[in-house]
């Protein structure tokens, strides 16, 4: 009995449909390999291209990439679930990227996870994921890098270590209290209150998307406290601040959550759980007693 042998031949990406190559291959091969299959002919670079365009749902720059690859594999990107910049670093003081990825937020409305703890970032960023991104269901960024950028201050012709002009810019945190550090106490719980708070709120905040209706006189600082509470209701949003300060370590209260719980200014400030103002409080009740039992024995 004759036994019939097939030889194998080495598969030939070239060889494949393009539709089989879009929808099996590419999404596999990564941002660096799609970056280097474009560098192939104009034929791998258009199907790179369309792939990017319309086909893509990840881009992954997990681990360290350069700017250029950002810039390559979300050129024209429309179609985007997960935006995951943990190794994509930037500077400070340019604000190219920042608006790049404003851009980039505003394009692809399907977002449904950002990571970006590393990024320093504009609060049009927040604004634009707090906004335009309805499915978001997990964000993850720093809020001890966020800076406002086009302020007049010239700096002239000076370029950074990319290239691009240098912009006047300041970081921008929403209020004085912003990066005082307090360890979590084990008893403490947050809660679900952000879900309670629309009475607390502007209307406007919870019913437009303009920045212009969120009053013409508010403070940049305070926009962007009204954009990081719509992050914490709406979506899993976790503050990268203290890690992005080498201190992942140590159980501190993230900045929102101390702002609100902890400031003067918070939506759930409630001062008789201070230790100072509890004892004040106390004493107050003291005088008030004694100040009616001494009425009491006048009569």
């Amino acid at each position: 009995m004759s036994v019939l042998t097939f030889e194998r031949s080495p598969a030939n990406l070239c060889n494949l449909p393009l539709e089989i190559v879009i929808k099996y291959v590419l999404p596999h091969v990564g941002a660096a390999g799609l970056n280097n299959l474009a560098l192939v002919d104009n034929k791998w670079k258009d199907c790179v291209e369309l792939f990017i365009k319309r086909f893509n749902t990840v881009v992954d720059l997990s681990k360290p990439c350069k700017q250029d690859l950002f810039n390559f594999i979300t050129d024209q990107a429309t179609n985007l679930v997960k935006l995951d910049l943990g190794g994509c670093l930037n500077s400070p003081i340019g604000k190219q990227h920042p608006e790049n990825l404003e851009n980039l937020i505003k394009c692809n409305k399907n977002l449904e996870e950002v990571y970006i703890p590393n990024t320093w970032i504009s609060p049009q960023v927040v604004h634009a994921l707090a906004w335009n991104s309805k499915n978001l269901k997990v964000v993850q960024l720093s809020s001890f890098k966020i800076r406002l950028y086009d302020l007049e201050h010239d700096v002239g012709d000076e370029v950074d270590l990319e290239g691009a002009a240098l912009i006047s810019s300041r970081k921008l945190w929403p209020c004085s209290c912003w990066g005082t550090e307090l360890e979590m106490e084990e008893e403490f719980e947050l809660g679900n209150q952000f879900e309670l708070a629309h009475h607390l709120l502007p209307a406007s905040l919870w019913g437009s998307s303009s920045v212009g209706t969120q009053t013409g006189e508010e403070t940049e600082e305070k926009k962007l406290l009204n954009n990081l509470r719509l992050l914490r209701k709406n979506a899993d949003f976790e503050d990268f601040a203290w890690q992005s300060m080498g201190k992942k370590d140590r159980n501190l209260m993230d900045p929102l959550n101390f702002h609100e719980y902890k400031c003067k200014r918070g939506l759930f400030y409630d001062g008789n759980n201070e230790q100072d103002d509890f004892f004040l409080h106390h004493m107050a009740q003291f005088f008030e007693a004694t100040d009616s039992e001494n009425s009491d024995s006048d009569e």
